[in-house]
């Protein structure tokens, strides 16, 4: 299993609603983000591997792979490098603005007021 070494505190970790709200995403995508997000906190960003997801979300790789496939094409996430072993994500800064409507169709839908 890969082992991250990054400093993160499980407690920091949020799932925001421009991920929570989308239909297309499961939880363990949903998941999948929330791992990367924490672990992209430092300048090295998420270099875990499937393994790693996998045994923390105790799920198989194949799962995992196929999350973050997901969240590449739905544009939750980048991968900025892959060398045959070792691959780098990042959350895309983008993703706030472009999945916004996520959380506007969850507010219409109840009626309940954006700030």
């Amino acid at each position: 299993m890969d082992n991250q070494e990054n400093d993160y505190d499980v407690t920091n970790f949020i799932i925001p609603g421009e991920v929570a709200f989308n239909p297309s995403l499961t939880n363990k995508d949903q998941h999948v983000f929330w791992i990367i997000q924490g672990l992209d906190s430092t300048e090295k960003h998420c270099y875990a591997g499937n393994d790693y997801f996998a045994c923390i979300l105790a799920t198989s790789r194949q799962t995992i792979s196929n999350s973050i496939r997901k969240l590449k094409q739905q544009k939750y996430i980048k991968q900025l490098s892959f060398d045959g072993r070792k691959r780098v994500l990042m959350v895309d800064p983008n993703y706030l603005k472009l999945h916004h409507h996520h959380v506007e169709a969850f507010n219409e839908r109840f009626n309940r007021p954006m700030y």
